[in-house]
């Protein structure tokens, strides 16, 4: 299937998720976060006509930040998803969010016009800005605030991902056994799934930080709408190098004393290793 949005499954899917999470369909559903140095899945159902969490796994992928290839890479990943298809129902239905340095996430301010023809504006300032190449990335956008009809513009949030890397992980998840509903950026699933829990005011601002291996993904909401994402590189990995440094430990012991302790626990590195809080 093709289409011109980095939405392109999560369209229909997100009408599924309201029709589930409304207890109008009842078959399970599932979501999929692929980082780094592992492979996260919730299995959602309904029971007595509440959301519920059925499953929970976390396959390690212990190759997959030290190996370069592609191809190793792919394979490790593949693996991982089997495993963890193999202990659902075949063709599961899932998400997958995206978080990757590759994703495009930029407030956009347009000329006013017609819903028409407002994808052809986003497309040709996106190309003539040399933003993203529209012809090789899935996009698409979001109002951040009502039309300005005096000046004639429209203040949008758009977020792009290349094709490719949409298609290689809807392959990789399909090819595992799952039936992949929607392909997200990670910031879009943030948004979508704290709505469910926002009270609706217009004025409310929520950051969220979702702190990963070796990506960290800070997000802006404000009235429920997505108004600022960066995907930073420096996460967990970084930390725990800081002490593998300090204290001349291996990785594994590192990791632990990072997990135990927390992040109090960096203070005494900080110096080192302040580049998150700069950012």
């Amino acid at each position: 299937e093709d289409s011109s949005s980095v939405s392109s499954f999560a369209v229909n899917s997100f009408r599924y998720l309201q029709n589930f999470a409304a207890g109008s369909l009842r078959p399970e559903l599932g979501g999929i976060d692929i980082g780094t140095s592992s492979v996260k899945f919730v299995l959602l159902g309904r029971e007595r006509g509440k959301l519920l969490i059925k499953d929970v796994q976390i396959e390690k992928l212990a190759k997959l930040s030290a190996v370069e290839r592609r191809e190793e890479k792919e394979k490790e990943l593949q693996n991982a998803l089997v495993k963890i298809a193999s202990r659902v129902k075949s063709k599961t239905k899932v998400g997958i969010a995206l978080n990757d340095p590759s994703l495009f996430a930029e407030p956009l301010a347009i000329q006013l016009g017609s819903e028409k023809d407002l994808r052809a504006v986003v497309q040709k300032e996106l190309s003539e800005k040399h933003l993203i190449d529209p012809a090789a990335s899935f996009f698409d956008y979001m109002a951040t605030s009502a039309p300005d009809t005096l000046n004639k513009t429209q203040n949008l949030f758009v977020v792009a991902a290349p094709r490719e890397l949409v298609y290689r992980q809807f392959g990789i998840a399909q090819s595992a056994g799952f039936r992949v509903l929607s392909v997200e950026t990670n910031a879009l699933a943030t948004l979508f799934a704290l709505r469910r829990v926002l009270q609706g005011d217009s004025s409310e601002k929520v950051l969220f930080l979702d702190i990963g291996f070796r990506y960290t993904n800070l997000g802006i909401l404000f009235g429920g709408r997505l108004v600022f994402n960066r995907i930073i590189p420096i996460a967990g990995e970084r930390f725990t190098r800081a002490v593998e440094r300090e204290l001349r430990c291996d990785f594994e012991a590192a990791e632990q004393l990072k997990i135990q302790h927390g992040l109090k626990y960096m203070e005494r590195f900080r110096p080192q290793d302040a580049g998150l809080e700069a950012e």
